[in-house]
């Protein structure tokens, strides 16, 4: 359909994969993840087009946005350590099913291994959607809610009026 060309992205496109400097680009896509994740917990503020600069870059530290630029990333960690601990030692998968089922699907929109035509697309949080759903319900699961596991019953007893 293009020629077998890559496509051609300009910064109208996409402001956060066109900053000048490579500072300005991690933090605003950090700040593009912490929106996505955003948008996922509470879809309040939708767009049908977040292009043309709607999200402005973040070009330094002293920006006030700058702090959320880190929540998506210390989120992930703290999520993933958790998971690698239920999984080894509990041998409870849900929560590495449920941060998979978050994180995979959205690799390819993360303009981690290239730079993709959008800034910010509901439509690339289907799927992850799905694993924020694991994760809702891994966390409002009882046995999750408490370190100990739930006491085995004992079978009823027989008693006198039972023979």
């Amino acid at each position: 359909a293009n020629g077998w060309r890559s496509p051609s992205f300009s910064a109208a496109d996409n402001s956060a994969a066109y900053c000048e400097t490579r500072g300005c680009r991690l933090l605003s896509i950090s700040h593009l993840y912490f929106l996505n994740a955003r948008l996922l917990l509470l879809p309040d503020n939708l767009a049908h087009d977040w292009s043309m600069s709607t999200v402005p870059s973040l070009h330094d530290l002293s920006d006030p946005r700058a702090p959320r630029a880190a929540a998506p990333y210390v989120l992930v960690i703290a999520l993933a350590v958790l998971a690698l601990h239920r999984l080894l030692y509990r041998a409870q998968p849900q929560l590495a099913i449920g941060l998979s089922l978050l994180l995979l699907p959205f690799l390819p929109a993360s303009n981690i291994f290239v730079v993709v035509g959008f800034t910010i697309a509901e439509r690339v949080l289907y799927l992850p959607s799905a694993g924020y759903c694991v994760l809702i319900a891994f966390a409002l699961t009882p046995p999750a809610l408490s370190n100990a596991r739930a006491p085995r019953r004992a079978p009823p007893r027989a008693t006198s009026r039972d023979r």
